[in-house]
Parts: structure tokens; C-alpha cells; sequence
């Protein structure tokens, strides 16, 4: 699939910057049949104002229902739609919103819920605070009602959206999609992918369970059914010696996703924050809730084989997830068209100055699951919305030093700005690079670095939002200086 860019134009599959997001486009193949449905195209919101360096899009949350399992069988679900798209379904994950560093970003958005308050969360953009999507800052969109957002793309790379009221079930119950930012002088690149992953547990009837037992507190809501762009385990056709671009989001309340592809080495090239300083390479790769990485894949198995990107088995502190097929591989002839190297992808990130006497922020993080009012999720002993706000001023330059007391790891994530990964449990992070969300393993202590930049009330919390609507959620007031 190529999709009309407004810089390039409509662009072939193998040409620069091309976006698979369905069925691959790599010519001439002798690939074995698919065993699971092909990978399904995700729909690109529809650009609505022709003006150049503005992207303006409609959306509406409605209810709907999907067919997660490639089977006929539909669940009942809440959903993004292009109210752009003259006939467009609501569809899980939402539509993709594709857009340039430096463009105005206008997003419409209504909530068609009959019965549920709702908002919209830019997971890692840099934005005015009113348009973050905080209910305590903008208030909640009632339904039918409509709230414009707008602001300033500040950065490249692969984001996603989704609500922040009863988050836990709402993005369960399927409100969440991916928002693409591109720079202008990106080189030319192999053929793209963009993979929302996620789960969903179903009963035999296809109606997603929504209950959230001991292991779901525990852990965040875990399902049997594994998604990739809303479909159980899907197939994708990809050809040997080609290399491939993959921009990775993991979209699931609680689930990792550590990443194998058997004999592949992952060439991780950006992530949360845009592009790398260098190329980080790993024959696993480890997606917490909320992360995004960008990957360059050459495959290398053999033309006319089966072969399948698996989960592998994640120790979560309380309890071993085994492992699970993802997405099958299914590999034919070709002929690579271009070389392609991991480090032109790269650019230089400067670590942030800090100095022996940088101040040091100190939170903890701490759970308790057999407390007598229910189970709790704290930080700093606090328990959101009963916390009190932290105070900071723009342009401050702090390090956090995070100490997870829980028994379980926690992905943390900040809203509004992003950070640099110090050490972890004093071990000096290996590599620079920007973040918004950072997994804290079990009895860990991480230290990152943050520079306040934008005025407003800020969120920070576990992006399992089981335990972030459980009370492991914190504010920031960084206010402007006098």
C-alpha cells in the first residue's frame, strides 16, 4: 500500500519512505500460503485542509464493533473513526494520522460515547498543556460534545493517542491509535511498517472480558488473543535479503512484548523520542506499555519458509508470561533494491549537562496488593487524586532518582516532555537517547534526567493504567519565572 504524501506524492511500495501497512509490496515472490489473515492496511486519516504545513483531521470515539479474530466473529468495542472520510469505519487501533516536524496539528474530535466522559492523550508529543489531554486541566469531553486540539508537531517519530478517563477500560475496550511525525530530509528508506501491538481477552461468544482478576491488577489486564494492528496474529508476506523498516507501539494495558525473530538481529535506529544517536543492535527487543521503537530487519531466512516474530517469555516480578507467537512471516524471492545502512537514520543526541550539583528529585514507587480497602498503587506513599502536586519552574534541570519497591515492574511515563536515561541501580546507561517512558524493573533504582520546558500541570504515572488509576499517579506544576 503507498499513501499520498503531501511532500512526495503517492509513492510505490519499494520507493522512498513507502508505508506498508497491509499485504508487503516486494514484487515477484514465492512465498507459501498464509495459515493466519494478512496483516490488515491501517486507514490514514484524511487530511482535510489543503493548506501546507497544517494537517487537519476529524475524529469521533464511537461504539462499535470489530472482528479481532479474523473469524467473522465480532466484538463489541469502543472505537476512533475518520468523521473525515465520507463512509469510513470505526476501527481498531484508530486512524493513523500522518504529518511533518513543524506542522499544526488541528484535531476535531467528538465523543459519540452515549454514556462515557472521554478525552484524548498525545502520548509523547511536546504540547501546550491544555491540549494534553488531561481531564483536571481541559475538563472531559461529555457526550456529544466536541473539543478542538491544536498545536505544534515539535518532534519526529512514531506517537500514539488514547484517552485519559477510566483509562484502564476505555483503552481495553479499544480507543487508542498511532500518529506518525516525519522530518523532511529523512533518507531514503526500505520498506515500511507500522505495528500497533496489543491484546484483548475474549470468551468463546468473542465478548471481551473486562473484569480485571488478581493477575490484571497485578500486572495490567493480560489476554490470550494477541494483536497486531487489531487483528489475532496476523501474516505478512516479506522477501529474503530486504531490509524493512519497522515502527513498533505497544498499545496493551499490561503486556510486554519482548520481540524474537529466530536468526534476526534488530537494528534499533529511534524510539520514544525520535531518531538515535547510534545504532543500538539486539537480537531481543523489549516493548513496555506505551514504548515505541523504530527498527531497521534484513531478513535472512530462506525463500518459500514459514517462520514467525514471537514474544518471549518476561519475568514481571510476580509471575513468568510465557511466550506467544506474534506475527507470521511468510518469505519469498527477490531482489533487494537499494542498500540501506542503520546509521544514516541516526542523529546526534547531546546528553543534558548534568553536574554533581544538579538537583536530585527522589520518588518511590511502592504497591500493595492485600491492602484492606483494595489493592494500592502509590508513589511517594501518596495515592492519586489525594497526592499533592510537586512544584518545578521552566528550564529547570533535575535528575529523578525512581526506586520501585514493588514486588513487579512499572512502566513510567511523563507527559509533556521527554528525558535521558541515567543508570539503573547505578550501572551508567550505555547509550543517549530521548524517552518518555521508561520500564523500572522490580526493587530497581533508575535515575533519569528532565528538563522542565513547558508551563502547565503535568501527569507522570505507570502506563499500566490499572495502577495508574489505582493511584500510581503523580502532578507536576512547572510554572513560568517571575
Amino acid at each position: 500500500m503507498a499513501y499520498r504524501d503531501r511532500r512526495r506524492g503517492s509513492l510505490p511500495c519499494l520507493g522512498t519512505a513507502a508505508i506498508l501497512v497491509g499485504a508487503a509490496c516486494t514484487g515477484p515472490v514465492a512465498a507459501p500460503p498464509a495459515t493466519r489473515p494478512v496483516l490488515p492496511d491501517l486507514e490514514v486519516a484524511v487530511d482535510l485542509d489543503p493548506t501546507p504545513g497544517t494537517v487537519e483531521v476529524e475524529l469521533e470515539a464511537v461504539i462499535a464493533a470489530v472482528d479481532y479474530r479474523g473469524d467473522g466473529v465480532r466484538t463489541d468495542v469502543l472505537a476512533y473513526r475518520d468523521a473525515g472520510r465520507t463512509g469510513s469505519a470505526a476501527s481498531v487501533p484508530g486512524p493513523l494520522i500522518v504529518a511533518d516536524v513543524g506542522d499544526t496539528l488541528v484535531v476535531r474530535f467528538t465523543n459519540r460515547i452515549p454514556d462515557r466522559t472521554t478525552t484524548i492523550h498525545w502520548h509523547g508529543l511536546r504540547l501546550p498543556a491544555a491540549m494534553d489531554g488531561n481531564p483536571a486541566v481541559s475538563g472531559a469531553v461529555y457526550p456529544g460534545e466536541s473539543f478542538t486540539y491544536t498545536f505544534t508537531l515539535r518532534d519526529a517519530g512514531l506517537f500514539w493517542y488514547h484517552p485519559h478517563v477510566d483509562t484502564d477500560e476505555q483503552m481495553e475496550l479499544g480507543l487508542a491509535g498511532p500518529l506518525l511525525v516525519r522530518t523532511v530530509d529523512e533518507p531514503d528508506a526500505p520498506p515500511e511498517r507500522i505495528l500497533v501491538l496489543d491484546d484483548v481477552d475474549l470468551d468463546g461468544d468473542g465478548k471481551l472480558r473486562l473484569d480485571a482478576d488478581p493477575d490484571d491488577v497485578a500486572m495490567g489486564r493480560h489476554g490470550d488473543v494477541i494483536l497486531v494492528n487489531g487483528l489475532e496474529r496476523p501474516s505478512i508476506e516479506v522477501t529474503a535479503g530486504v531490509t524493512e523498516r519497522w515502527r513498533i507501539v505497544n498499545a496493551a494495558n499490561g503486556r510486554y512484548f519482548a520481540l524474537e525473530l529466530a536468526s534476526q538481529t534488530f537494528e534499533i535506529i529511534g524510539g520514544d523520542g525520535g531518531p538515535n544517536s547510534e545504532v543500538v543492535r539486539t537480537d531481543t527487543l523489549l516493548v513496555a506499555p506505551g514504548e515505541r521503537y523504530d527498527v531497521l530487519l534484513t531478513l535472512t531466512a530462506e525463500p518459500g519458509t514459514r517462520t514467525w516474530l514471537r514474544g518471549a517469555a518476561v519475568d514481571r516480578g510476580h509471575m513468568t508470561m510465557p511466550g506467544f507467537d506474534v506475527l507470521e512471516l511468510r518469505v519469498g524471492e527477490g531482489e533487494a533494491k537499494q542498500t540501506v545502512l542503520a546509521e544514516d537514520f541516526t542523529r546526534p543526541v547531546e546528553p543534558l549537562p548534568i553536574t554533581h550539583s544538579t538537583p536530585v528529585r527522589t520518588l518511590t514507587l511502592a504497591e500493595d496488593l492485600e491492602h484492606p480497602t483494595g489493592p494500592r498503587f502509590t508513589i511517594n506513599d501518596e495515592l492519586w487524586p489525594f497526592n499533592t502536586p510537586m512544584e518545578a519552574m521552566v528550564g529547570d534541570l533535575e535528575v529523578w532518582s525512581v526506586e520501585n519497591e514493588a514486588d513487579g515492574d512499572h512502566p513510567l511515563h511523563l507527559h509533556g516532555v521527554f528525558f535521558q536515561i541515567l543508570d539503573r541501580d547505578g550501572v551508567a546507561e550505555l547509550h543517549t537517547t530521548w524517552k518518555d517512558t521508561v520500564s523500572i524493573g522490580a526493587h530497581e533504582v533508575l535515575r533519569l534526567a528532565v528538563r522542565h520546558e513547558t508551563p502547565g500541570m503535568w501527569m507522570f504515572h505507570c502506563q499500566i493504567p490499572e495502577h495508574a488509576e489505582g493511584g500510581m499517579t503523580g502532578d507536576l506544576m512547572v510554572m513560568e519565572k517571575p
